[in-house]
């Protein structure tokens, strides 16, 4: 029983250690600006302008 505690005590610290370790990653890896931290999902890109020709299709 008393080995139990010991291993789940080290347990418990490896799994916290573990989950510091990819925080500080996703933290320090991430792209930021000094105003607050750039994410995109999707981000929308079309042309400005008038278009004169589109070779796909309406509705496809």
């Amino acid at each position: 029983m008393k080995r139990l505690k010991y291993l789940s005590t080290l347990l418990v610290a490896a799994v916290a250690l573990i989950a510091a370790w990819l925080l500080w990653n996703f933290y320090t890896q991430s792209p930021w600006t000094r105003d607050g931290k750039v994410r995109a999902e999707q981000v929308g890109i079309h042309p400005s302008g008038l278009r004169q020709y589109s070779a796909v299709e309406r509705n496809r």
